[in-house]
């Protein structure tokens, strides 16, 4: 994935951004370290739903979207357009994809869980590769394995019932 910066006043996380280098630790409060440790629970895969307080300003439409982004759960995903329609406006799928775009605070606001009509990956501010990754990693832990093989070599010895 990357490095990750942080950044929270006293009272709440104000911004998760992608970085390409390690940042310099300024002061870690107790938002940021409680930040830390959701974000680690996250990759281990022992949390699904982060508990922590957010902070960003945007217009009344973006906090619909950015409210409405915390409510797909966890390995799913949801086109545009129904995101669209869970604000209760189909016409403002283009609206929603600029709203997710300027969301601030992305995996904690799940930005990367909104696709295309079509199924296809569409813009990210972490870019494409760690959406992808990040639906993954997701889908991996919520997807049960149906089937495990082991390559033994032998053949099976299941019989016909003729």
């Amino acid at each position: 994935m990357g490095l990750l910066a942080i950044t929270a006043n006293e009272t709440a996380i104000t911004g998760l951004h992608f970085v390409e280098n390690k940042v310099d630790k300024e002061k870690i409060n107790g938002v940021i370290k409680d930040c830390l440790q959701q974000l680690t629970e996250y990759f281990k895969r022992e949390r699904y739903d982060f508990n922590l307080a957010l902070e960003q300003e945007g217009t009344e439409l973006q906090q619909r979207v950015w409210s409405g982004l915390q409510k797909i759960p966890y390995g799913m995903t949801m086109s545009y357009l129904n995101m669209a329609r869970k604000i209760k406006n189909r016409t403002l799928s283009r609206a929603v994809g600029n709203a997710s775009g300027k969301n601030n605070i992305p995996i904690i606001i799940p930005c990367h869980r909104l696709i295309g009509s079509n199924g296809s990956l569409t813009g990210y501010s972490g870019g494409i590769e760690n959406k992808r990754w990040l639906l993954e990693f997701e889908k991996e832990a919520v997807e049960p394995k149906l089937f495990k093989f082991k390559d033994d070599g032998k053949k099976s010895s299941r019989k016909s019932s003729k």
